[in-house]
């Protein structure tokens, strides 16, 4: 409330990804903290909120749009019910009067954390040379693209109660992993990789798991590879004046910097 009181905008960008099968205390944690920061917009009369959700709270369209609304939380995956719940804290505190913009961001390509749980650590994945690809498709944004979104969306009065899906391509997970290790340099993925092959792996990796091993499959992540999902991301567009990076410059850009980021610890004398 301190740092809040007298802020034109807000915007909450703050919770714990974790695309596991496992909820932890990630649920309650996100819709606390979202809770939280409603209650304190509506107290100290913050002019505008702008609350980034995730493609996760949308069904499968052809393409998804904005319309296509989750209507249940019943078999969805914890990190998809906390942010669908967390989305109904930001609607109540719009029937009290603060004005929201709720963004949907795709799989967000940026720079960050390559060894964390957020989606950086997906770039170290597609680029270590695999040899295996998935038949799925799920959409994709600039991490530049959704801050920059964001910040117009906060400045437009008819933005105010809508939702954004934010995505600039729908590319197959083949072609991310291709793309990625032409830019670093490794062989292109051979062997297409379906559910059981997948499920498979997943069971070695929860062997491993017992030595200290950190898994990077779970359900949720087999579901999204072998499913093909499209997102429709225009209608900023007809809000703001927009234009999405193309995909193939925002992965040679963040590929390049993770490649950086590696030549540099090798680098490093401690």
């Amino acid at each position: 409330r301190a740092v809040m009181r007298g802020a034109a905008t807000v915007f909450h960008c703050a919770a714990t990804v974790d695309f596991g099968d496992r909820a932890g205390n990630m649920i309650a944690a996100n819709v606390d903290i979202t809770t939280t920061v409603v209650d304190a917009a509506l107290e100290c009369g913050v002019g505008r909120l702008i609350y980034v959700s995730s493609i996760a709270t949308l069904e499968g369209g052809e393409p998804t749009t904005e319309h296509n609304r989750l209507e249940s939380i019943d078999r969805q995956a914890p990190y998809t019910i906390s942010k669908l719940l967390s989305e109904q804290q930001v609607r109540r505190g719009m029937e009290q009067g603060l004005e929201a913009v709720i963004v949907h961001p795709a799989v967000i390509l940026g720079e960050g954390d390559w060894e964390g749980a957020g989606s950086p650590a997906i770039v170290r994945f597609v680029a270590s040379g695999l040899p295996f690809y998935t038949c799925g498709t799920t959409g994709y944004v600039d991490v530049r693209d959704t801050a920059r979104a964001m910040i117009l969306l906060s400045e437009r009065p008819e933005a105010a109660g809508e939702g954004f899906i934010l995505c600039g391509d729908n590319p197959s997970f083949k072609t991310v992993i291709t793309l990625a290790a032409g830019i670093a340099g490794k062989p292109r993925p051979r062997i297409r990789a379906g559910r059981g092959l997948l499920m498979v792996a997943l069971a070695a990796e929860k062997i491993l798991s017992l030595f200290g091993y950190r898994p990077s499959l779970s359900r949720m992540t087999i579901r999204s590879a072998i499913s093909v999902n499209r997102y429709d991301g225009s209608k900023v567009k007809t809000v703001v004046d927009f234009d999405y990076t193309p995909f193939d410059q925002t992965m040679q850009r963040v590929v390049g910097a993770y490649l950086e980021s590696r030549r540099s610890k090798k680098k490093r004398p401690f």
